[in-house]
């Protein structure tokens, strides 16, 4: 049972020619660098180019890309400029860069080659060619008569500094082009065991990198009650895959990724409108496979242990209901208040089992509540901490990373919404703010250990929209891993 990838990752590569024949090339320019930019072709092309801007109104004010029909001598296939203002947000940046590869024609025999003439910071680098390499990403694997695409040769050009994040470059995007792969198949595929035999061919192509699996009698037998409950619904046993990268000394880092490889509520049955994208329940999971892929090919000088906590939640007549009272592999007792709150039941147990490991930190990554969606959309992950270090390394990671995130409170005031009167606690808060109320469950299994809890519902993928699959959190979690490796 293997991957099934419908297009290879094909690395990135450096070319030291602007223009060359059968080529897409994007232009990066501001005003101040269009005569530098323009100086490698004919007069008569730079002249045309140069009649072109002549007819938009202020072109490097305003910040747009425009496509060029150039004559025939320049043997492009064809020019895009995109004209930068001398201020722009890296957002609409972004944005550009995105909207610049549009209604090109482009097939694998042919390179497409974006060249930077404007000088940016490493960082502003990797995160645009990032953005550039993942439009050529496609979902198609299941299709008998695939669209008339695949993957050209990407290259990059810089006029400015030599592009000394190329291997950081293919590493971050590889690992996002793994993690989307994963989370963009469907549920009868993507399995409990589908990602315990992912973890164990990850370890099979690094020697950095060894895998344990833990089956459903395993995971009962290590006294993880609340996992084992989530997955007693369903045909589809319950893994639980530990991969240990061993690339410096001392304590590991920890990560754990919500793997829940379809998600119908349980016995809270969620309303048929919508339950399809619970596939994508398991982004958490499919990002701990990524980012390990991503450290072992950079060979980052860190300890990280990733936790892939696989599992389906369905209702049938073995599965857990509301009311129940379970017991955690800490001891401590939860009344089920919903059955479809059951990520962080999983987490919790997974935090536990950790500890074994004396970790420095801990960070999980779920698609957890809807809560974190109504909070910040689409664009910024939710993050809570009980470790005020560790979620500032982690908000810097992610300006660096250009991956946002935002933190919210964990006061003692929230805790009072998961009070039981027949059980530790519940497992969702009563007339509480949902997502900070799962943070505030899953800060109960901490203990004294540096922990984040990063809340990917909105970051993940796209609600509603097919194969939306985003790979995030993974720039962040890099930028973190790469700040914690010096």
């Amino acid at each position: 049972m293997k991957i099934l990838p419908h297009q290879c990752y094909q690395p990135i590569t450096i070319s030291n020619e602007l223009v060359t024949p059968n080529t897409h090339l994007i232009l990066l320019v501001s005003e101040r660098s269009l005569a530098t930019a323009l100086s490698v072709f004919e007069h008569t092309t730079q002249q045309h180019i140069k009649k072109v801007l002549s007819t938009l109104a202020s072109p490097f004010e305003k910040g747009i890309h425009v496509s060029i029909s150039c004559p025939i001598n320049t043997e492009l296939l064809s020019l895009t400029l995109i004209c930068l203002p001398p201020k722009l947000p890296e957002d609409k940046l972004f944005n550009l860069v995105k909207k610049s590869a549009d209604g090109l024609s482009i097939d694998s025999s042919s390179t497409v080659r974006i060249a930077d003439m404007v000088e940016h910071i490493e960082s502003i680098n990797l995160s645009l060619f990032t953005h550039f390499i993942q439009l050529f990403y496609r979902f198609d694997v299941f299709k008998t008569a695939k669209p008339d695409f695949s993957v050209p040769q990407i290259e990059i050009y810089s006029a400015a500094e030599p592009v000394d994040c190329l291997a950081e470059l293919n590493a971050l995007n590889h690992g996002m082009w793994l993690t989307k792969d994963l989370a963009n198949l469907p549920a009868n595929i993507c399995t409990p065991a589908y990602l315990a035999q992912q973890s164990r061919l990850l370890a099979d192509s690094f020697d950095t990198l060894t895998t344990e699996i833990y089956d459903a009698p395993a995971i009962a037998a290590l006294g993880m009650g609340a996992y084992t409950a989530v997955g007693r619904g369903s045909v589809n046993p319950a893994h639980m895959s530990v991969i240990h990268y061993q690339g410096g000394e001392g304590e590991p880092i920890v990560l754990i990724g919500k793997g829940v490889t379809f998600d119908a509520g349980g016995i809270t049955l969620k309303k048929a409108n919508g339950m399809g994208h619970m596939t994508y329940d398991m982004c958490g999971a499919a990002t701990i496979i990524g980012i390990m892929h991503i450290i072992a090919q950079l060979a980052l000088q860190v300890n990280v242990i990733g936790i892939v906590a696989a599992v389906e939640n369905l209702p049938d007549g073995d599965a857990y209901r509301p009311g129940d009272i379970i017991t955690t592999m800490s001891g401590q007792t939860v009344e089920i208040m919903s059955t479809d709150a059951e990520g962080r039941l999983v987490i919790a147990d997974v935090m536990t089992f950790a500890q074994r490991f004396t970790p420095k930190a801990m960070i999980d990554i779920a698609t957890l509540t809807g809560a974190a969606i109504q909070s910040l959309g689409h664009v910024g992950s939710l993050m809570v901490s009980n470790h005020e270090k560790l979620a500032q390394q982690l908000l810097t990671a992610s300006e660096v990373g250009m991956d946002k995130t935002w933190q919210m409170p964990l006061w003692d005031e929230y805790q009072e919404a998961l009070d039981s009167q027949h059980a530790d606690m519940l497992n969702a808060g009563v007339n509480s703010p949902g997502a900070i109320s799962a943070g505030c469950f899953l800060s109960r299994y901490a203990n004294k250990v540096p922990w984040a809890h990063l809340d990917v519902a909105g970051t993940a993928f796209m609600h509603g929209v097919g194969n939306s699959a985003t790979g995030r959190p993974l720039p962040l979690l890099l930028q973190y891993l790469k700040m914690s490796s010096k």
